[in-house]
């Protein structure tokens, strides 16, 4: 019996650890991009695709965290659990962001002066602070966060879905047929109508697509292979490996739906493959998937003030400095905010599990 729970619980730290690291890597190629913006070179790195995997990750992660608690699920928790996790750093990096980036003069250098507006009344400050504000245009302290309004908006009602499919929906086929129909619809109204309200349905259809790999991962287990793991990073890298052929791919959509198959492929193979799951156990790969949040809010201002400060160094030098920078400070961020905010969620929770 010892040897079987001890079995269970490192495969359950490796595949824990193969996600962390997973999402580590989006970060890093979410950065990649941004910086790469300044060498003209932003064309052949996935940052935007990168930010599609972070919506087929939640979507996974979120549905396996689910399926643990549907007996017992109680959706104040879950909101809590949610809120806790989202919110406390934001507001760490807006605070940031107000005080060491738009204080400052405004640096007009390639992309990065589009970035961030100065806080030139309250407004700008309040619709940042409740981050489900402005989507599709992102939060006027530091854009670079646009994503998180999907996130939380989508996280608010995951739940439902979730519940809907695999509590109310009975057997695999129409649940895989329902699931198909959604994200058919999702991709069709943001195509013809393209408006906030849309984009939040459109880019669910990434959190959903998260759900069903996460519902069939045991069946999925052929698909892990070496061929499907080149395949997945092709797929994920579309654009980017068109690119330097000398072409490009015009339509977004397509782009989006490559890479988020490229996604559901390498997050298969995370959880089956032997070989991926020890490379993803790599100090440095595994140190950013700790940090991945963080250092996705902190990466952006923190090259503001690098071309503030910095702005006579060679550009390598600068943008190397600024992520050195940015992986401290978001870690201090994860070891000081994040967990602490976590375990705090945790203890909320408990207390109101013991209350009941």
């Amino acid at each position: 019996m010892e040897v079987v729970a001890i079995s269970a619980i490192n495969k359950k730290n490796s595949h824990v650890l193969s996600l962390d690291s997973l999402r580590g890597i989006a970060a890093l190629l979410v950065c990649g991009g941004h910086y790469l913006q300044h060498l003209g070179l932003e064309r052949y790195f996935p940052s935007h695709q990168a930010v599609i995997l972070f919506f087929v990750l939640s979507g996974y992660v979120l549905s396996l965290s689910l399926g643990k608690s549907i007996q017992t699920f109680l959706y104040p928790r879950f909101i809590i659990k949610r809120i806790f996790r989202l919110y406390p750093a934001y507001y760490f990096a807006i605070i940031f962001t107000t005080i060491f980036v738009t204080g400052l003069s405004v640096v007009n250098f390639h992309y990065v002066c589009n970035w961030f507006l100065l806080v030139t009344d309250i407004g700008n400050l309040f619709s940042s602070i409740k981050m489900i504000d402005r989507p599709q245009i992102g939060h006027p302290i530091d854009s670079v966060t646009w994503s998180l309004t999907y996130e939380m908006i989508i996280s608010a009602f995951f739940p439902f879905l979730y519940l809907f499919f695999y509590r109310v929906v009975a057997g695999n086929l129409l649940r895989s047929i329902l699931a198909f129909c959604y994200v058919f619809f999702g991709f069709l109204v943001f195509i013809y109508y393209k408006i906030a309200i849309y984009s939040v349905v459109y880019y669910s259809v990434y959190f959903v697509i998260g759900m069903y790999v996460a519902s069939n991962i045991r069946n999925l287990k052929f698909l892990s292979s070496y061929i499907f793991i080149i395949f997945g990073v092709f797929l994920f890298f579309n654009n980017s490996l068109i690119c330097l052929l000398g072409f490009q791919i015009n339509n977004i959509y397509c782009i989006d739906i490559y890479s988020s198959m490229g996604a559901v492929l390498l997050i298969i193979a995370c959880e089956h493959n032997s070989w991926l799951i020890n490379v993803m156990k790599n100090k440095i790969i595994y140190f950013y998937g700790r940090i991945s949040y963080s250092f996705y809010l902190l990466h952006g201002p923190m090259l503001y003030i690098a071309f503030k400060f910095l702005n006579s160094w060679n550009i390598l030098l600068l943008l190397a400095t600024s992520f050195i920078c940015a992986s401290v400070i978001s870690y201090f961020s994860f070891i000081y905010i994040e967990q602490p905010m976590m375990t705090l969620a945790a203890f909320i929770n408990s207390s109101k599990r013991k209350g009941c």
